[in-house]
């Protein structure tokens, strides 16, 4: 059973990504769970006694080809693919293949009977070392070996990325190694009870089971992710294809007016709330539309780039790469971006803004510029004295520091920085 599920899942993977490696690993799991169902469970239900030793080879032979399979995709390269075409008829030639090789093993262990005639019994350790059969102890002996190299394949090797499956897979091969060696040291006197081995194999299917259930929340975690971001970018399309350009329209016809009645402060107003409430509206686009597991440096880029392209500014961009923050202070973050990069070319006329973020003791934002700079003491008379007010708010709320630096014709440098 936990076979067929670990099958399944292998089939569920090379359905999704195409690697070859998955469908080696659905092969064998899948010729494991056959070998077991057809040489064992069924005779055993059914009370065959005659042709046991036939049986109990096919049996051994079918484990052995699993292991091989299992070698296979341990060898095989993870950039290796054979795609997936339609999903009845791959079935239907997986289980084809199962079957026709099912029933060559059967062919094999009833011709190969004399060979292991010894084998009587349908318990595991009955094919023991020590019984004077040199077949049954080279056989017993080669599946520990192909489980073995299956083990140190999947552990020097690195697996695609965010791939825990190929580990467990590493962690139940060793298992079923040394149990197919506990079964070769087995005197003959304890076949018929439950061993180290038995218990090993238990261990190797309950790893694999453990994996399978990361597996699966892992997948399921993704799909909400899938289904989240894909309702927060139909979210910003509706935003970006209403209000946004309703938005736009009016900040452009407010500064239309504005230029022909330029001695009324009113207008000015106006026009200085239409242009804030229009990039408040682009940032909550670009805040929908981003993933949520973007990096900070690339989220604060594009953030940057976007708003100096958009104003007519240059940006030079010095970003440490691997910085890692919770969604919330790095929206923070990008929002103290877009806001200071924004006065920076709207109120200081700067024509250039560097935009650094350092990961050493702590994290440091720090957005410079070349404008004309101002009076910190003076804010009174700044029109972006809101977005100052608003940057500082936010470095408070995420327990950081603020510092504004800025002097007359000098420029200006806002930095933000996290403990």
């Amino acid at each position: 059973m936990a076979a067929l599920l670990l099958a399944c899942l292998a089939y569920g993977r090379w359905r999704q990504r195409g690697l070859l490696a998955d469908l080696w690993v659905c092969y064998g799991l899948v010729v494991a769970a056959a070998g077991k169902l057809m040489f064992v469970i069924v005779p055993v239900l059914t009370g065959l006694g005659g042709e046991r030793h036939s049986l109990r080879a096919a049996a051994l032979i079918a484990g052995a080809c699993s292991a091989l399979f299992l070698l296979l995709a341990a060898s095989v390269s993870f950039s290796t693919t054979a795609p997936a075409r339609r999903p009845l008829l791959d079935l239907t030639a997986i289980l084809s293949v199962v079957v026709v090789l099912s029933v060559g093993i059967g062919m094999l262990g009833h011709l190969s009977g004399d060979t292991f005639r010894g084998l009587t019994e349908f318990v595991s350790t009955e094919a023991t070392g020590d019984r004077g059969e040199v077949a049954v102890t080279v056989l017993q002996g080669v599946i520990a070996a192909f489980f073995a190299l299956t083990a140190v394949l999947l552990a020097v090797r690195r697996p695609p990325v965010n791939d825990t499956f190929f580990a467990w897979l590493a962690v139940a091969a060793t298992l079923w190694a040394l149990a197919r060696v506990n079964y070769i040291l087995t005197p003959e006197s304890l076949s018929s009870w439950v061993t180290v081995g038995d218990w090993l194999r238990l261990a190797a299917y309950a790893a694999l089971i453990a994996g399978a259930v990361r597996e699966l929340r892992a997948y399921w975690a993704r799909l909400a992710e899938v289904a989240v971001l894909e309702e927060r970018r139909k979210m910003a399309r509706e935003l970006h294809d209403g209000l946004a350009q309703e938005l736009a329209f009016v900040a452009a016809q407010s500064s239309v007016l504005a230029r022909r009645y330029p001695e009324s402060s009113r207008l000015k107003l106006l026009r200085s709330a239409a242009e804030r409430a229009l990039d408040e509206s682009r940032r909550g686009i670009a805040a929908l539309s981003r993933a949520t597991d973007e990096p900070v440096a690339l989220t604060i880029g594009q953030a940057a780039e976007e708003v100096g392209g958009r104003l007519g500014a240059r940006v030079h961009l010095e970003l440490a790469e691997h910085v890692r923050l919770n969604a919330e202070t790095r929206e923070n973050l990008v929002r103290i971006t877009r806001e200071a990069v924004t006065n920076a070319v709207r109120h200081g006329d700067a024509g250039t803004v560097t935009v650094r973020l350092a990961n050493q003791d702590g994290v440091t934002l720090e957005v410079l510029d070349n404008g004309s700079g101002f009076d910190p003491s003076d804010l009174d008379h700044l029109s972006g004295r809101l977005g100052l007010q608003s940057m500082q708010e936010r470095a408070e709320r995420m327990g950081a520091s603020f510092e504004l630096t800025s002097r007359p014709r000098r420029g200006t440098v806002v930095r933000v920085r996290l403990p």
